[in-house]
């Protein structure tokens, strides 16, 4: 008996193409970090404040063998949120860059 169903595959593509081109568009980034800001003011000045306050001041640890991380969720977003962001503005920026310099006779 084969699992194989055509009927399946049409409907996961019918899923999976709209998600990836959500993903794949520049906008939808933006999007989404605007209406996850937006959803953090929300929730912070309505009645689950407390809840939200809570959520963001649990500790989140992580172990690997001696090596120990532990710091709060609002801890993990800054840093890590920050780190990736630049990490992006760095990919983002390096490649004219380099395009220039190689061009000027810089680069190899």
């Amino acid at each position: 008996m084969s699992c194989y169903s055509p009927r399946i595959e049409r409907a996961f593509k019918r899923i999976r193409t709209p998600f990836e081109e959500f993903i794949h568009d520049e906008a939808s980034g933006g999007l989404l970090l605007m209406g996850c800001a937006i959803l953090a003011m929300v929730l912070a000045n309505s009645g689950l404040a407390a809840l939200y306050e809570t959520v963001l001041h649990t500790k989140v640890s992580l172990h690997l063998g001696e090596l120990q991380l532990s710091h709060t969720i609002h801890h993990w977003i800054n840093d890590g949120l920050m780190a990736l962001f630049f990490f992006v503005i760095w990919a983002g920026c390096g490649h004219p860059c380099r395009i220039s310099c190689s061009a000027a006779g810089y680069g190899s």
